[in-house]
Order: structure tokens, then sequence, then C-alpha cells
């Protein structure tokens, strides 16, 4: 017979903070930073990040530091650090990331977007990148067609351009997370003197 399942301290701890703090579901806050990757590889940990001026999620203006997060970025042999910030008025973490890549993808935007343009006007793949990220793009470019363009799923340039009119990440596979801006009601795009 199995033992019966048992919740222990620290899953009540956290259903109790969700419930307190109002958290009924679990946002992505990502920042997209006017920032170069070549300067910040340099710094580490050291580079001067420009602070939100608001909570992208509240409203609320007071953000404090949150540490640092390490990611991978095409064309860099280690890892990155991002700086991230909380929000103490409603317990968010936000993550700033160099805006020319989406989360979740090593690659530039504009490698991705050019790859998709070449599949969808020559039908073949750029020679000097993997075939294999090429088609997982690509096959994240035709899941957000058919959600946001069910009717005629035609892969051609003018959809490529409506779903990026859209803010959509077009070589995304994730249904949740396909928006570039996420619950962007405030303004939160740093400005040059807050440190």
């Amino acid at each position: 017979m199995a033992a019966p399942f048992r919740h222990n301290r620290w899953c009540r701890c956290f259903v109790d903070i969700k419930h307190r703090y109002n958290c009924t579901s679990d946002v992505l806050l990502i920042i997209l930073s006017p920032i170069e990757i070549k300067p910040l590889i340099l710094a580490g940990k050291d580079h001067p990040w420009l602070r939100p001026d608001v909570c992208s999620h509240c409203g609320g203006n007071h953000l404090w530091g949150h540490g640092y997060t390490s990611r991978y970025f095409d064309g860099y042999p280690g890892l990155i650090w991002l700086k991230r910030y909380r929000c103490v008025d409603c317990h968010r973490v936000h993550t700033l990331r160099p805006e020319s890549h989406w989360r979740r993808f090593q690659a530039t935007i504009t490698i991705i977007i050019e790859s998709l343009k070449t599949k969808i006007l020559e039908d073949r793949w750029v020679p000097s990148l993997s075939r294999q990220r090429q088609q997982y793009w690509f096959r994240g470019f035709r899941t957000q067609l058919k959600v946001n363009h069910p009717s005629d799923g035609m892969l051609t340039l003018e959809r490529l351009r409506d779903l990026l009119s859209e803010k959509v990440i077009v070589a995304t596979h994730s249904l949740n997370w396909f928006q570039m801006l996420v619950r962007s009601t405030y303004d939160c795009v740093p400005k040059a003197g807050h440190v």
C-alpha cells in the first residue's frame, strides 16, 4: 500500500505566500534593456544596470536589487550575468535582458527573422546556421501562425510582418508566453541617470 501524500512545511509556506500576496498566476516579467553584450561581458556583475522606474506589473516604484541570473547567448563562450529586481509591492521579480534577444532564445532576433525569411522566400535553410535550430524556429512560426491567423495559415512574409507587428515572438512554441511584452500596463523602461 502506497504511503499517503503529505505536504511538507515548504509546500504549505509557498501556498500561503501565494494567497497572502494575491498571486493568482505566475507572471514572467522580462524587461528589455538597450544594452550591448560586449561591455556587459567585460564588466560582469559590475555593469552599471539602469534601474526600472516602476514595476511593469503593479506600477509600484519600490524595486530592489535581487541579485543576478546567468544566461548563454550565441557568439559568446561563457555565462553572461543579467540583473534582477524585485518589486516590494507585488513581490514580482524582473529580469533585465538585452533587447537584441527574445526571452528563452540564445540567438539574436535578427538572425531568427533572417532564417525565417530565407525559408519562406527561397525554401531553404541558411547554410551557416544549424538546420535543427532553424527547423525549431520555423515550427514555432507555424504554431504562432495557427493560433493568431487560423483561417488561412499561409506561410508568407506578410504573415511574418503581421505577427511581429502584434508583438508576438514568432519562433516560440509556447502558447502562454508568446508575447514580447507581458502586462505592459506601465511604462517601465529604465531612464538614464537611475542606477
